[in-house]
């Protein structure tokens, strides 16, 4: 469980929110490979220090061991949910916040702010290197770095931008055919959400028991 590991799985509960990791299962594999008393050593120990928080608010954990009847029981354990929207889409859709202004979104402007930072802080050093460099070869090559340094963090907030662009219009192009469905139907938005999922579960149980 690495620090990339745990950061993402501090993702994964603000991208869900609190409300709908009842809906959650978290799946634990190789039981197939390893002794059953090393993989239950392994479980404990991820569930307890790792993944408690999560089960505190209501998720299932459930086992794999590479047959079908161990993946029938995980489809079991989430068939029966009622669909909630994830703490993401509520904030997007119903709230009108920017990806930034989302809780996932201000996770991942924390990583970029700090890497800007850091970016700021090696130009500086790169700087002061030049000015007390008295080797002209040297001097060539810190400024080099200065520059690719500054290239990438244009990049990094050219990228940002882009992606907020993209989301703001992917967001109303879905809303749109979302509203145009449920008006063609004649019901809800959210009731076309719901019925598509419920779809989308049942064509993969279906899958799974055939």
């Amino acid at each position: 469980m690495t620090g990339t590991v745990l950061k993402n799985l501090s993702m994964f509960r603000k991208l869900c929110g609190a409300d709908s990791l009842k809906n959650v299962v978290i799946v634990t594999t190789k039981w197939d490979v390893v002794p059953n008393e090393v993989g239950e050593d392994r479980e404990k120990e991820l569930m307890s220090k790792f993944l408690q928080p999560m089960l505190t608010l209501g998720a299932q954990q459930a086992r794999h061991n590479n047959t079908l009847a161990s993946a029938q029981v995980v489809l079991r354990k989430v068939l029966g949910n009622t669909g909630v929207p994830l703490k993401l889409q509520s904030e997007l859709v119903d709230e009108k916040k920017k990806l930034g202004e989302t809780e996932a979104g201000a996770a991942v402007g924390e990583d970029i702010e700090k890497l800007r930072i850091k970016h700021e802080k090696e130009k500086e050093e790169l700087k002061k290197l030049i000015q007390e460099e008295n080797n002209e070869t040297i001097r060539v090559l810190l400024q080099q770095e200065q520059q690719k340094l500054a290239a990438a963090q244009a990049r990094m907030e050219q990228d940002k931008q882009t992606l907020e662009a993209n989301r703001e219009k992917q967001m109303a192009a879905y809303e749109k055919r979302l509203q145009d469905i449920a008006d063609k139907a004649g019901t809800s938005p959210a009731e076309v959400m719901m019925k598509g999922v419920s779809f989308m579960l049942r064509a993969l149980w279906k899958a799974v028991i055939t």
